[in-house]
């Protein structure tokens, strides 16, 4: 998953590296990491226009962590990106 999120990160808008990694997000939904993938894709090449499947899965993946302060708090934060597209 860490070269996915890389991969996110550095991706063009609209380039295949994105929509692969948009890709992958979509059929992962549930590894453990899925969060940190979502939060690349929205931070990068999905900052201006995400698909509603993304978002969705990112503001139930911010609400759904809860288990520390630290995951409690950038779990609100991805569900406060998607939730500001």
């Amino acid at each position: 998953m860490g070269f996915l999120i890389a991969v996110a990160m550095g991706a063009e808008p609209g380039s295949a590296a994105a929509l692969m990694a948009a890709q992958e997000a979509q059929q992962r939904s549930d590894d453990r990491q899925i969060g940190q993938l979502l939060e690349a894709l929205l931070r990068g090449p999905f900052q201006k226009s995400a698909p509603g499947w993304m978002l969705t899965a990112a503001v139930a993946e911010g609400l759904h962590r809860d288990e520390s302060d630290y995951l409690a708090r950038t779990s609100v934060e991805l569900a406060a990106l998607a939730l500001g597209q």
